[in-house]
């Protein structure tokens, strides 16, 4: 089965109208006025093309009738004189249709004037809510339709499409409506990229005596773990245990995280050290309440599925801790330091899978071996690790350990008068 040239892109247009309407209503420019009547070679054309392609059309089905019977059919050939013939009688038009310029299709489609049909991206007036959903389904129609008509330029002279040319059309069509393809003729309409963090603030946990509970705790999951998963033969029982012990975070940096922010710039993060020592007179004093220190009960193991391994705190500490969280998310979102999407969970990891595996943990497979899985640590989930002390809080840079901890950029004691 062959498909006509020309009928996907009158199609595609079909289909999308009342989707541009509906941008067009809700970018709120006015209905676009009524194209001036065509003059009477015009008509005349118009309505000859029209003809034509319904002659075409008429071709189409005859041929496939001829193809199915496998007979001869004189009635495809009959059909395509009569375009020919009627084709020449108007010469205003060319019997072979040509592809629809990129601007002409913008017309047709009524896009407001301030969508740019050949680079789809929302205007600067329109970035968030319907208006801006709505402007992302166009320039997805606006990468279907020149899509359509790059394969229609560059099979202009072919009466139909094989299969491998519908193949071609096809996946392009898919790729775009996934979201843009680079082979594709329009790039991806991306939302703003998400900023990578760099710091985050923290109250640190710096008892060496918890420490060392920390690490003893670790090598016994560590090995727990190493027996529960099954070892590759290709790794040897030493490197199977050393990529379990590589799980083991540091005890040196255990802490409770209330947010994170993204601080690449020293603008930003001088911007960021007035909104924490404004928060910390303004909230947490008040909070304190004369107190010199924060007491928090640690009680037991908990999990973000096989990957991570923490130590939980009770529901006074979390719920005090939470409030602290809280008022620094609200200080810093108002400042324009972070997007307030955070979600506080009171938590000191104490394993996680890491990023980068042992060199013999190279292979993908190997890697998907490297989990924690809740038998190995189950013995531990209400240990009782008691009462320890919260003095201080801190704003650390994520990229720069130093000295088995992080880099401290702006830290306030609790003790300070």
């Amino acid at each position: 089965m062959h498909l006509r040239r020309g009928t996907l892109f009158d199609v595609v247009c079909q289909r999308s109208q009342p989707l541009c309407q509906q941008v067009q209503s809700s970018h709120g420019e006015s209905p676009k006025k009524e194209a001036p009547a065509y003059s009477e070679p015009k008509k005349k054309a118009k309505h000859a093309q029209a003809e034509i392609s319904e002659i075409s059309k008429k071709a189409v089905h005859a041929h496939a009738k001829k193809k199915a019977a496998d007979s001869p059919d004189t009635s495809a050939k009959s059909a395509n004189k009569k375009a020919r013939k009627k084709a020449e009688e108007c010469p205003e038009i060319s019997a072979k249709p040509k592809a629809t310029t990129k601007t002409k299709a913008a017309q047709r489609l009524y896009i407001p004037a301030s969508f740019d049909i050949r680079r789809p991206t929302m205007s600067s007036n329109v970035q968030e809510g319907s208006q801006g959903q709505s402007f992302a389904m166009a320039a997805m129609v606006s990468r279907v339709l020149n899509i359509v008509q790059g394969v229609e330029s560059l099979w202009h002279g072919e009466e139909e499409w094989s299969y491998l040319q519908l193949m071609v059309i096809s996946v392009s069509l898919f790729a775009a409506l996934r979201g843009g393809h680079r082979s594709c003729a329009f790039a991806r309409v991306r939302a703003p990229a998400q900023a990578k963090p760099t710091h985050f603030v923290a109250f640190r946990l710096p008892h060496a005596d918890l420490w060392r509970r920390v690490e003893l705790l670790q090598e016994e999951i560590s090995l727990n773990t190493s027996q529960l998963v099954a070892k590759p033969e290709d790794l040897s029982e030493e490197e199977w245990a050393q990529g379990f012990r590589s799980c083991a975070y540091p005890p040196s940096r255990l802490h409770f995280s209330l947010s994170v922010m993204s601080l690449p710039t020293k603008e930003r993060l001088d911007s960021a050290k007035d909104v924490l020592t404004s928060w910390f007179s303004d909230q947490i004093r008040p909070m304190l309440s004369g107190r010199r220190e924060l007491l928090v009960d640690l009680i037991g193991l908990g999990s973000f599925g096989e990957r991570v391994v923490f130590i939980r705190a009770d529901d006074s500490s979390m719920a005090e801790m939470g409030s602290a969280a809280a008022s620094l998310n609200k200080s810093l979102v108002a400042a324009d330091l972070t997007d307030g999407k955070y979600k506080f969970n009171a938590h000191a990891t104490i394993l996680k899978r890491p990023h980068r595996p042992p060199k013999k943990w190279s292979k993908e497979w190997h890697r998907k071996l490297l989990k924690i899985p809740q038998q190995a640590w189950s013995s531990a989930l209400d240990l009782n690790f008691g009462r320890y002390a919260v003095s201080e809080v801190q704003l650390l840079d994520m990229r720069k350990p130093k000295d088995g901890y992080f880099a401290v950029d702006w830290e306030q004691s609790f003790r300070d008068e």
